[in-house]
């Protein structure tokens, strides 16, 4: 332990710059890669949160602001797209990886239902109710 106080950044890096793991927390992304990567993955920072309920997928997380404006609502999407891409999670709507369908076919068929930035805003709108304003 005493060897890693007094030890140069780059004595460590050309010791162990392949396996080393470098963390670097920022105020918007999370950066994590190799020491030896000039390139590590940008992650936006997010808080996930285990939940006991059934169906897993379909619960609502509580402790996020509920009265989001649509602006708040599809930086939130972006972040979760930006993540999903980088961690190879797939969309909600996808098949599973087993599927028989070949992998590109797959994902344009899915890109193509998947609805514009300007079909979300509506559908967010259209759901969203401000109480001030009644209908009559």
């Amino acid at each position: 332990m005493d060897y890693l106080k007094s030890a140069l950044p780059s004595q460590i890096m050309s010791e162990r710059g392949s396996n080393l793991v470098v963390i670097n927390p920022g105020s918007a992304n999370i950066r994590i890669g190799l020491a030896s990567q000039d390139t590590p993955f940008n992650v936006p920072h997010c808080i996930a949160h285990y939940t006991k309920q059934v169906p897993k997928r379909n619960v609502q997380d509580q402790m996020l602001n509920s009265q989001v404006t649509t602006t708040q609502h599809m930086e939130r999407e972006k972040a979760y797209d930006v993540i999903a891409s980088l961690l190879k999670i797939p969309f909600l709507d996808e098949e599973p990886s087993g599927s028989s369908f070949p992998r590109k076919w797959r994902y344009s068929a899915i890109a193509e239902r998947r609805p514009t930035a300007m079909g979300r805003v509506l559908a967010v709108k259209n759901t969203v109710r401000n109480p001030i304003f009644k209908r009559k």
